[in-house]
């Protein structure tokens, strides 16, 4: 099955052609329509629906001999610097010089497919995990192989996510289990591959029982916001916050966002959960625009995940927390890392393009960690470069850190954008800040996060200009 072929895509239309009206070739004409809805006409490749069609066979073959049915799902790294850079019908031909590889690469018996965009799947029996990992391997291989299209020659790269069918396992159940896992080989670096198991555990233990403390803590305001406050540097004066989610758990204490939000994401809730935070940061900057009518307004600054990028309600979302506490949208900034852009860089594309009409701010978080292309800063409406604080760390005692956030700074300012520096925790390191023409800062030099009680005195004017330490800015 793996031989599906362009080829074979173009005769079953010319099959469709000749049996319109011809009833000796009408069958031959029917055959063809069919395999040209359950194709993509690009590759030649099945497409979602026919792969999900062998998926549900495959799975039921397998209950019947006792077969072990994995899926691979695999997307193409940055493939949009293609499409960008050498044009779409350069990225055309990416497509299909990836699909034949992968399909000379797996068994006879695989069926592979192009779902959407570069992202590919495969279906096949597997003698257990290893021999797919090791199939995975080799696509990872043939991927990584330099592709010439034209005049360039291309170095690509792969994220491979595999799931091994369970008993009983649905083609959706396995299917999402590969897309968490490539999801993951996205976050951990790219060029790589990993493996999310079948559940063993016992329904009212483990994973489920996690799902449901924290679906709990969402609708009974166990989750609570901490703020970390940003200086303005040109004047020394609080400019705004960051908010920052904690989950109050009855038996475990008060959690960092390390305990509890990667699997927020993996089990589906980060959209309600960052829905409440949007609406709970908005609800707090009311409240102190309330309290003290007199005082600049607050801006608040939120981190938005790249599942919750991808969601086509945030826009309605947000809107919808700015106008129940009458917020105006551009104290508002969203946060998002590089990596966020690129897991899905069209819808990323359009959900920011809507932000930015309704006027909200937009960061890019952990600016230089993440795989970011020059073009995604040209294409995308971003306000804002938050510098991380990795580089912040060497500022002063490393050259190489210090050229990068030089360049950073640099690039946010010929490009219209504040620079951010998180992560300051010495007055050197401010310093040094201060002499590359930083905009904001934040970190430990001036304090931890905190609740919104703790930070009122945190919004008495200081003096302009001068470096304030912890003490000093509250004292």
């Amino acid at each position: 099955m793996a031989g599906h072929s362009a080829r074979s895509y173009v005769l079953a239309l010319e099959d469709v052609r000749r049996g319109i009206g011809d009833q000796p070739t009408r069958a031959a004409a029917e055959a063809g329509l069919a395999h040209l809805m359950s194709h993509d006409p690009l590759t030649g490749l099945v497409n979602r629906p026919g792969f999900l069609s062998d998926l549900w066979v495959l799975l039921a073959e397998s209950s019947a001999n006792q077969s072990s049915v994995g899926v691979l799902i695999l997307d193409i790294d940055h493939f949009m610097a293609v499409n960008e850079g050498l044009g779409v019908a350069a990225g055309d031909e990416v497509l299909r010089i990836a699909a034949w590889r992968l399909g000379s690469t797996v068994s006879n018996t695989a069926v592979v497919a192009r779902l959407d965009g570069d992202e590919f799947a495969v279906v096949d029996t597997y003698a257990d995990t290893a021999a797919a990992c090791q199939v995975a391997a080799s696509l990872l291989a043939a991927l990584n192989a330099p592709m010439i299209i034209g005049d360039s020659t291309l170095d690509l790269s792969a994220s491979i996510g595999f799931a091994m069918a369970g008993p009983g396992d649905t083609a959706d159940g396995v299917l999402g289990r590969a897309t968490t896992a490539v999801n993951r080989a996205k976050k951990l670096g790219r060029n790589r591959f990993e493996v999310e198991l079948a559940s063993t555990t016992d329904p009212t233990d483990g994973r489920l029982r996690r799902r449901s403390e924290l679906r709990q803590a969402i609708d009974d305001d166990e989750l609570l916001l901490f703020y970390q406050p940003q200086i303005d540097l040109a004047n020394g004066q609080m400019s705004g916050f960051e908010a920052l989610v904690r989950w109050d758990h009855p038996d475990r204490g008060l959690l960092d966002p390390a305990a509890f939000i990667d699997f927020a994401e993996e089990s589906g809730l980060i959209l309600p959960l960052g829905a409440w935070v949007i609406n709970a940061a908005v609800a707090q900057q009311a409240d102190w625009h309330r309290s003290s009518p007199g005082r600049a307004p607050v801006r608040m600054s939120v981190n938005i995940s790249a599942i919750q990028l991808n969601d086509p309600h945030l826009a309605d979302i947000v809107t919808s927390a700015l106008e129940r506490h009458k917020v105006a949208a551009g104290l508002l900034t969203l946060e998002i890392t590089e990596t966020a852009l690129t897991v899905d860089p069209e819808s990323a594309l359009r959900t920011l393009n809507m932000l930015s009409a309704l006027g909200v701010r937009l960061s890019i978080d952990d600016f230089g960690t993440g795989h970011s292309s020059l073009v995604y800063l040209r294409r995308f409406p971003i306000d804002e470069l938050k510098i991380d604080r990795s580089f912040i760390a060497g500022l002063t005692s490393d050259t190489k850190d210090h050229a990068i956030v030089t360049s950073c700074i640099q690039l946010a300012h010929a490009t219209n954008m504040s620079a951010v520096a998180e992560g300051v925790e010495t007055a050197d390191q401010l310093e040094a800040l201060l002499e590359l023409g930083c905009d904001l800062a934040q970190g430990y030099f001036y304090t931890r996060p905190m609740t919104a009680v703790d930070l009122e005195p945190w919004f008495v004017p200081r003096p302009d200009n001068q470096i304030l330490s912890r003490q000093q800015l509250t004292g």
